[in-house]
């Protein structure tokens, strides 16, 4: 059985199934719905007869079965679009070739117009009730006959278009949800989630003042060098290494991560949202991040470092760009972290004093003394401790 053969639970054929009722596809089968008609008839002689009253209607197709057994087999093959069922079989049973007929799916829907010498109410509303479109009394005038085989297959054909229509609007649907989807997961590996909400609401502007947060700049050192002696693959997949696993630290510590310009790194720590511990949220991914470079160096082979800078204090928040739009920040904390990471020492992190005052006595700091930074004079910094990660 091909893929048109198969019907949904409700007995109705999947899309394809119009094409199939007509070579001309399904606008065809719209303006002109051809019939097509499948006799069950044991008796040679009957079917002859009612052959002789469709033969000249050139909209019907009709096909005969003598075979009993056979009658859901010949509605699947020529995907019947009402079949006519004599009910005076000679050995068959006609009520249970209708049976047959309803219980299975693929012909479960095909109207079945039921011939029968009898015409007595009950035995109609008994036909009815198991299953039956129609109803006509032997011999049936051929103009009527004609009318019910019409009536009953364009009715069919256009319960498969609405099928049809229905079932092409739920995969419409359901693709247009993956699209968004796969449209937010895009905008939240840009943004934050509470920026992306804000520019899908129509916010235009998106700028934004935090008092108190904390910025981390890593740099990847001696990575220059090792790209001179790498393929494009290898370099890419050493920076990936990196990076995964320092975005990894971002969620375990509900860090955002801003962006990553070459091989150096940058996240923040109390924005979007402002938090408390945000000094202490940020070394706690500083000392990890060194741990995670010594096992990148050690699982690779290759002689890389990292240089870990932090500051803490005011920041501007803000989405800048149209197109390839960014998420970034601004102020005097983030260039005192950037020169806290340019002027670190490999293997360290090296924190402001600004960032010292915010974190708890738990971390234990060494002072390296007053230093020159470009733009700001001397200033107190301090080195985290050697230890494990957090």
């Amino acid at each position: 059985m091909d893929r048109h053969e198969h019907p949904d639970p409700d007995g109705n054929y999947t899309p394809g199934m119009l094409d199939e009722l007509s070579p001309d596809g399904p606008q065809a089968v719209t303006d002109t719905p051809a019939a097509r008609a499948l006799l069950l008839d044991d008796q040679p002689d009957r079917v002859r007869e009612l052959e002789s009253m469709l033969g000249d209607q050139d909209d019907i197709t009709l096909q005969s079965c003598l075979d009993p057994d056979r009658a859901v087999q010949e509605a699947k093959s020529l995907k019947a679009t009402v079949v006519l069922l004599d009910t005076n079989q000679g050995e068959a049973d006609g009520s249970g070739i209708l049976e047959k007929l309803k219980g299975d799916l693929a012909t479960a829907s095909i109207p079945v117009i039921l011939l029968s010498d009898d015409g007595d109410p009950e035995t109609k509303a008994q036909a009815f009730q198991a299953g039956a479109s129609d109803y006509l009394v032997k011999p049936p005038h051929p103009v009527e006959l004609a009318a019910r085989v019409r009536l009953h297959s364009q009715s069919y054909v256009a319960s498969v278009e609405r099928d049809e229509a229905a079932f092409k609007l739920r995969e419409y649907a359901q693709l247009l949800v993956l699209e968004q989807l796969r449209s937010e997961e895009l905008l939240l590996n840009i943004l934050p989630e509470q920026i992306a909400d804000r520019l899908k609401d129509g916010e235009d502007v998106i700028a934004d003042s935090f008092e108190n947060v904390s910025v981390l700049f890593a740099d990847l050192v001696n990575f220059s060098t090792l790209a001179r002696s790498l393929t494009p693959q290898e370099l890419v997949h050493l920076l990936n290494q990196a990076f995964s696993a320092f975005d990894e630290l971002a969620g375990r510590h509900d860090l955002e991560k801003i962006k990553t310009i070459g091989d150096a790194y940058m996240v923040v720590s109390g924005v979007p949202e402002p938090r408390d511990d945000h000094a202490e949220a940020i070394t706690a991914m500083g000392q990890g991040m060194l741990d995670c470079v010594r096992s990148l160096r050690e699982s690779s082979g290759r002689d890389i470092g990292v240089r870990i800078g932090i500051s803490s204090g005011p920041v501007t928040a803000g989405v800048i760009g149209k197109r390839k739009f960014i998420y970034d920040l601004w102020g005097d904390t983030v260039n005192i972290a950037s020169r806290m990471e340019s002027h670190g020492v490999e293997g360290r992190v090296h924190l402001s004093d600004a960032t010292r005052r915010c974190l708890p006595d738990r971390f234990e700091l060494e002072a390296r003394g007053p230093i020159s930074v470009k733009g700001q004079g001397l200033m107190e910094t301090w080195l985290l401790a050697e230890q494990g990660s957090d």
